[in-house]
């Protein structure tokens, strides 16, 4: 029998599970991969025969951010450090496409086109996933969760739960993912409103003024 070989890393679904979910080697594979889909962004930013500004920074999300995102909800409980290491992509990346000095604060730039930090991008991942859970009882993730939502003891620590309390408590964002907006029972499209048409018995020529 041929023995099995242990390693300190899985790879599930495009996302590298090290023993201490660390989360590094996943960040660096990923950062390795970024750098080089920049090349084609540094590519098609030439000054005589290039793309526009518009055009590049919707490449850059489509080749570079689409890549970074995935998965951020998981790999964004990352020790900050890390999760740096991907920051001069993106700053990089938005740089290449509006073609800005490097020594430009990165920080204009990306107030110029209107991009969030990275930091950011990921917050807002995983705001939009936890709300997303909270509203979906059937969910895969929804049972372990709401034990967190209703303050009872889980089986398992959640750290994107840990990761959004974080957010919401940096931001002071007061949000309830318990309380849960009541839909009506009856369709939209088969409502019958009541509605005023005592305008209609005057003639439309002679209502303007």
């Amino acid at each position: 029998m041929t023995p099995l070989n242990f390693s300190d890393n899985l790879r599930i679904l495009g996302l590298i599970f090290d023993h201490k979910l660390s989360w590094k080697t996943h960040i660096k594979k990923l950062k390795t991969s970024c750098m080089g889909r920049r090349n084609i962004i540094k590519t098609l930013s030439n000054l005589s025969w290039g793309s526009d500004q518009n055009s590049l920074i919707l490449i850059y999300k489509s080749l570079i951010l689409s890549l970074m995102n995935y998965g951020s909800v998981i790999y964004g409980t990352a020790k900050a450090n890390t999760l740096s290491l991907l920051d001069p992509i993106h700053n990089q990346g938005i740089i290449l496409a509006t073609g800005s000095f490097r020594t430009s604060p990165v920080t204009s730039i990306l107030c110029n086109v209107g991009e969030p930090h990275l930091q950011i991008i990921r917050n807002i991942n995983t705001m939009k996933y936890m709300i997303k859970i909270s509203n979906q009882p059937k969910h895969i993730s929804s049972s372990n969760f709401h034990q967190h939502f209703q303050n009872t003891k889980a089986q398992t620590p959640s750290k994107i739960l840990e990761n959004f309390n974080r957010i919401k408590k940096n931001i002071n964002l007061n949000i309830d993912l318990t309380n849960k907006s009541p839909f009506p029972i009856q369709a939209p499209w088969t409502w019958s409103p009541d509605i005023d048409m005592d305008l209609l018995k005057y003639n439309k020529k002679t209502t303007y003024t």
